[in-house]
């Protein structure tokens, strides 16, 4: 069958019309990321004065801790920001995720808010699956996130475990977009 030229455009910019699985996944801002675990039931991300990544289980949060808001870019195409909110000091602070994913690591994760790195860190390659926390390096995503309980508090150290291997006084945990219900 042979389409008149006219048939051929209509076809054309119809097709030029659908929306771009890419619009659909645009940057987003105003994301609160949550921890999921086996002690750990949805409880948001929270930073320290330098950066480190916590996660709490008081029922009020700590004051050595800041709330974040972050702007994330769902397709893992630009660096995922933050800014973190003080309970008590009227100022932000913002920032820019991070882990240290090299072999065998067993590191914090974080934030680069004073402009100084640690050795080995990355800050872009996250992305969302479903609601999920991913990082992809050489089209292989993972999710490495650990907590590790801070001795005689509600707070966990998030930390990125690049092998899995069990580690004492540690658990894995899941970061989401969604919140719990």
């Amino acid at each position: 069958m042979i389409l008149s030229p006219l048939v051929q455009w209509l076809l054309v910019a119809g097709a030029s019309a659908i929306p771009h699985a890419e619009n659909k996944r645009a940057a987003t801002s105003d994301v609160t990321i949550y921890a999921y675990g086996s002690t750990i039931a949805g409880r948001p991300i929270l930073a320290d004065s330098s950066g480190n990544a916590y996660v709490s289980n008081a029922e009020v949060q700590p004051a050595n801790l800041s709330s974040i808001t972050w702007s994330i870019s769902p397709k893992g195409t630009a660096d995922w920001t933050v800014t973190l909110n003080s309970t008590n000091s009227t100022t932000t602070t913002s920032g820019v995720f991070y882990i240290i994913p090299s072999d065998d690591s067993y590191e914090p994760v974080g934030f680069v808010i004073n402009g100084t790195t640690p050795s080995g860190t990355v800050t872009s390659g996250f992305l969302t699956y479903g609601s999920v926390v991913q990082y992809k390096a050489d089209s292989v995503l993972t999710s490495e996130f650990w907590a590790e309980e801070i001795e005689g508090t509600d707070q966990y150290l998030i930390k990125w475990n690049a092998d899995g291997s069990h580690k004492d006084g540690a658990i894995p945990v899941t970061l989401q977009t969604t919140g719990p219900s």
